[in-house]
């Protein structure tokens, strides 16, 4: 029986033996299938993200061209619209055609001044605008499409702009995707445009197929990217070549390798989470100006990324993925945290200091946003009656309802709520009314435009009167030549930042500032104003 036992245990260990030795070959090559798909599947889905964004991008260009001519006025075709629409085809080059609607709603008049006529090729979808639909028509030049939208005034007509679908559509395929293929459609099935561009649907991929749908939430356009496998699983194969070949240290060699694979290089999200726990999101902040004083009144907290070797990357490096995952909220309440440290002393013995601080679509759905600020500053030196929440219009809110019952709330605590980029984002003016906030500031875009030839400072005009006649304060942003502050100081704005006044600052340089203030002093006295040069006399 012993001997019996031990030609069976010798057998048994050896089985076992060859189990445990083919058992990481085996796996390794199970995880490496498994990681290239899901490898895979984040890639299409990143790629479809990305090309989603920038057709997002392009819309919100037409949708800016419509509001721009409608506060300017345009409604029939007469000289004075056929000038301002073709300025308005210049200056946005994703616009193909711009044009007036009767009231059947066809192009009466475009801004060459011809009356055009587009076939559509998909249902009409009204968009977060209640005024503003969208839909996908022939072009009628070659089998192109594009996007029509349109804003009605009512029965008596609107306004249309039309954006090429290969401006939707970008072919943001990477080479290494060249056997990959994207759709962009409409929630009705009409196809957008197709990367890459062909005038035909191309066969299908061959070989397994993996896909990837993301969606836009704010037009009715989805888009859908398909490759195949073996695309993917190719970026492997010189591992699959190691994991074969080190039979001698397969349990380290696979194991070691597996653990590079499974954890692959870094994705900017992670970095981002990292960045969070690290407390590496810091503020900064500029300096805002009464206009009429030069008094320094406050001050825009604004979030910049200092990583581990020093570089500051500027929010547009990273506001877009952080608003996306919603790492916004924990990094805008560690913001509020750092703010109140930096501050706290300063600002309570300078109670007519307001301190402004930016809030995101995800803060206006629930209630934890006033839970927070007043966890934040219920006890600090900092009162209540010096802060300022600003709406950015960068995504549409979930639902105005629910913002209006949180700005309620926020203003009920005693602080004060503005509209930042008025007139640049998806609602457009609409929220300077149904959300009621205190205070409207004027993009840097409009500003920009001040005393530029075919410029915009009409618009900066009726957003001034506008806010005015609302009883708000009105604060202009990007300032930074004293011929804007001239224009907005008689065109009755409040208040003012930019780079003419101060860039933004670190704590310690912001302190400085305001501790080396006298009682009433005026800011813009430090700053030197170049002379101004007298122009020569006509010669008759």
């Amino acid at each position: 029986m012993t001997g019996i036992w031990t030609r069976r245990g010798r057998i048994l260990l050896g089985v076992l033996g060859l189990v445990l030795a083919c058992a990481p070959l085996v796996s390794a090559h199970l995880l490496i299938d498994y990681n290239t798909r899901v490898q895979a599947e984040r890639d299409l889905s990143e790629l479809a993200k990305v090309t989603i964004g920038r057709a997002e991008l392009a819309l919100d260009d037409g949708l800016r061209t419509l509001t721009d001519l409608s506060l300017l006025g345009v409604s029939k075709c007469e000289e004075r619209a056929f000038d301002l629409m073709r300025r308005a085809v210049y200056a946005h080059f994703r616009v193909k055609e711009v044009g007036i609607l009767g009231q059947k709603g066809q192009m009466i008049c475009n801004h060459m001044g011809d009356a055009v006529s587009f076939s559509a090729l998909s249902s009409s979808y009204t968009t977060r605008n209640r005024n503003v639909s969208l839909e996908l028509v022939d072009l009628g030049e070659s089998d192109r499409v594009g996007v029509m939208l349109t804003w009605t005034y009512g029965p008596e007509g609107g306004l249309a702009t039309v954006v090429p679908s290969e401006v939707v559509v970008p072919d943001l395929l990477p080479r290494m995707l060249h056997a990959a293929q994207g759709t962009m459609t409409m929630l009705d099935g009409a196809v957008v445009g197709r990367v890459p561009a062909e005038t035909a649907p191309a066969p299908p991929p061959s070989g397994e197929l993996v896909a990837a749908v993301e969606r836009s939430a704010r037009y009715p356009i989805s888009m859908r990217i398909a490759a195949p496998l073996s695309i993917f699983a190719a970026q492997n194969r010189n591992i699959l070549v190691y994991v074969n070949v080190g039979g001698a240290l397969l349990g380290i060699l696979i194991l070691a390798l597996l653990l590079y694979v499974l954890r692959g290089p870094p994705s900017e999200i992670a970095e981002l989470r990292r960045g969070v726990e690290r407390h590496e999101f810091i503020p900064y902040y500029q300096p805002i100006i009464e206009i009429a004083s030069g008094r320094l009144v406050g001050c825009e907290v604004l979030m910049r990324w200092r990583k581990p070797d020093g570089t500051v990357i500027p929010p547009s490096g990273f506001i877009l993925h952080a608003e996306a995952t919603g790492l916004i909220k924990p990094m805008t309440i560690d913001l509020m945290e750092q703010t109140r440290r930096d501050l706290e002393d300063t600002f309570g013995r300078h109670k007519d200091l307001k301190i402004s601080f930016n809030l995101f679509h995800t803060h206006f759905v629930s209630l934890r946003t006033v839970r927070d600020v007043e966890a934040l500053f219920g006890h600090s030196k900092i009162s209540f009656q010096q802060l300022i929440f600003e709406i950015t219009e960068r995504q549409p809110l979930a639902s105005v309802q629910r913002a209006q019952a949180i700005i309620r709330r926020i203003q009920a605590l005693g602080a004060r709520v503005a509209l930042d980029d008025a007139g640049t984002g998806h609602a457009g003016l609409a929220y300077l009314q149904q959300l009621g906030v205190n205070i409207v500031k004027i993009d840097k875009l409009f500003i920009d435009s001040i005393g530029q030839p075919g410029s915009a400072s009409p618009i900066v005009d009726s957003l001034i009167r506008l806010g005015h006649d609302l009883g708000m304060e009105v604060i202009a942003e990007g300032v930074e030549t004293f011929d804007q502050l001239d224009y907005l100081r008689n065109a009755g704005a409040d208040q003012a930042q930019g780079f003419l006044f101060s860039q933004p600052l670190p704590a310690t340089a912001f302190i400085d500032l305001v501790e080396a203030m006298e009682p009433g002093a005026k800011v813009l006295a430090a700053i030197p104003r170049p002379a101004r040069i007298r122009p020569a006399a006509k010669v008759a």
